[in-house]
This record gives structure tokens, C-alpha cells and sequence, in this order.
């Protein structure tokens, strides 16, 4: 009986994927309400933070991927395997994308001067050669076509910049010192948490939260005052936002920054 089972759901899969590559609408319909909830809860196993925006972007990647690369598919795993796989590159992939926003925003924060690598901005990489100074082949040259692909990123280095220029406090070409205040999500900082956040004084106050915790952290702004939301690195979009109250919720691994209103 179970071998006639199992030849049973093979011959389903193997009409599934054959409909599916005939871009028949329906098997995609069937597709994604079969596979869709083992995806989602891979995916969140895979990546415990990730928020509910970014797990639905990556569903979604999931199936695209999949619908391309069914012709590829030769049956050597079960198709949920196979589907599974994909969606462990395309989380792990969102997960590295968050934290090169993080990294760069807290560069475009910092003090001094600022440096990286040309490519950077659209997730260049040198294949994890640090030190490829001899070498004049592909791990060296830039590949121009990951422009187009990771756009979003180079939008946001492109944004960070322009907020790093128009905010002349951040690196006002001496110490901070009695510039800044330095606060942990709740109260004083707490050197044993994940989280920090500061207050740099200027012509226009900023509030920056850091929370590298796999959690999402309230933080209480310890600065009285209206305060919009200028960047949010668990968001897409760069709108302003007024912040409302004096908690702010930071999503998991992500960086906040506030500006005083008005």
C-alpha cells in the first residue's frame, strides 16, 4: 500500500511540474497553496528575526526562483526538498542584505571619514579574497550587472550619503564629546545587552537605536521632544514618519534613526 502511495504522489508531482512549466495558472495557484506554508516555516526556522515584510518578499522570491528553475529540476530530492533549498539561499540571502544596511548605516553615523570598497554598493564581491592585491581577473573586476539586481541597496547608499552630507554633525571634524549622550534601549547603557542608542546634538538633533539582538527591542527615546523617523533599516522605503509616544519598537538586527521635528 505504501509503495502504491508513494507512486501515486510521484505521478501527482510529476503532472504538477509539468503543468507548471506549460504555465498553467492553476497549477501555480496549487503550487503555492500546497508549499506555501512548509516555506514560510522554513524560512522562519532558517531566519528567527525575520520580519514579516522581508518573510513575505522572501515567499515570494521562493516561488519566483522555483517557476524559473523547474526545468532544472531532475527529481534526485522530492520536490519540497528541492523547493526548501531554494528558500534557504533566498533567506539567508535577505538576512545578508539587512545587515549590509546596518553596516553602512552606521558607517554614513560615524565619525571621521569614511571608506569602502568601490562595488559595495551593489553587494560586489571578491569571493572572500580581503587581499586580492596581485590578482587582475574576476575577483578583482567589477560586476556592473549586480547594479541592476541589487538597485535597492545601491538606492540606500545613495540615500545614507545624501543624509551623511545634509547632517554636517556627525562629522563635524573633532571629537563629539559633550555632543553626544549615550543610552541603552530603557535607561543607561547596558554593556551586557545588544542594544544602543545615542543623541547627537547639531542643527538638527538625531536619535540613533541599535538593536543587534535576533529580537525585537522597545526602545524609550530618553530625549523629550518630537521626533521623526528618518531611516529604518527593517523598511524599504525612506518616508518620514512621526514618531508617536516615547517607545519605539526596532525591529530585529535593524538600526533606527529619529530627527528632532521642526
Amino acid at each position: 500500500m505504501r509503495d502504491d502511495n508513494s507512486s501515486k504522489d510521484a505521478k501527482r508531482t510529476e503532472d504538477l511540474i509539468q503543468r507548471l512549466i506549460n504555465n498553467d495558472s492553476d497549477a501555480v495557484e496549487q503550487f503555492f497553496v500546497e508549499y506555501e506554508p512548509a516555506v514560510s516555516r522554513y524560512i522562519v526556522h532558517t531566519v528567527p528575526d525575520i520580519t514579516e515584510e522581508d518573510l513575505a518578499d522572501v515567499v515570494q522570491e521562493t516561488f519566483i526562483g522555483a517557476l524559473r528553475s523547474l526545468k532544472d529540476y531532475r527529481g534526485d530530492s522530492s520536490l519540497t526538498t528541492w523547493v526548501l533549498r531554494i528558500a534557504h539561499y533566498k533567506a539567508v540571502d535577505a538576512l545578508r542584505r539587512r545587515q549590509v544596511k546596518n553596516f553602512f548605516c552606521l558607517l554614513m553615523l560615524s565619525n571621521g571619514t569614511p571608506m569602502f570598497c568601490a562595488g559595495d554598493e551593489f553587494l560586489n564581491t571578491q569571493g572572500g579574497n580581503n587581499n586580492p592585491y596581485n590578482q587582475d581577473n574576476e575577483t578583482t573586476w567589477l560586476d556592473w550587472a549586480l547594479l541592476e539586481k541589487n538597485r535597492d541597496i545601491f538606492q540606500f547608499f545613495q540615500r545614507m550619503i545624501a543624509f551623511r552630507k545634509t547632517h554636517p554633525a556627525i562629522a563635524p571634524g573633532r571629537y563629539w564629546r559633550e555632543a553626544v549622550r549615550w543610552y541603552g534601549a530603557t535607561g543607561p547603557v547596558d554593556f551586557e545587552s545588544r542594544c544602543l542608542a545615542y543623541c547627537l546634538r547639531g542643527a538638527s538633533d538625531l536619535y540613533v537605536m541599535i538593536n543587534a539582538f535576533w529580537e525585537p527591542m522597545r526602545f524609550q527615546i530618553q530625549q523629550p521632544g518630537a521626533w521623526n523617523c528618518v531611516v529604518d533599516t527593517s523598511r524599504a522605503d525612506f518616508a518620514a514618519r512621526a514618531v508617536e509616544g516615547w517607545n519605539y519598537e526596532v525591529a530585529p538586527r535593524s538600526v533606527v534613526v529619529l530627527e528632532r521635528a521642526g
